[in-house]
């Protein structure tokens, strides 16, 4: 089976920032053994893991200036103050 885009993206975004499968699992509560079988082409992601990596793909990074890593979502995608 071949993985998922998503699985791909997410690979790529983790790789890019230097963020371990280990420290993604803990901060998005998806296991890591679940993380590496998308990654080895077994299954892909149910709604709910989807979402959390859409979320992280699309808007979150890591905090790497905490011991503890931390996923944080970055601001609004756009301003909604009223002018």
């Amino acid at each position: 089976m071949k993985k998922s885009n998503l699985v791909d993206q997410l690979l790529k975004k983790l790789e890019r920032e230097g963020v371990s499968i280990y420290q993604f699992s803990k901060e998005s509560g998806i296991p890591k053994t679940r993380i590496y079988a998308w990654k080895e082409g077994r299954g892909s992601p149910k709604a709910e893991d989807a979402l959390t990596i859409t979320t992280f793909v699309n808007r979150g990074t890591f905090d790497s200036e905490n011991s503890n890593t931390e996923l944080h979502e970055d601001a609004e995608p756009y301003n909604t103050a009223s002018g």
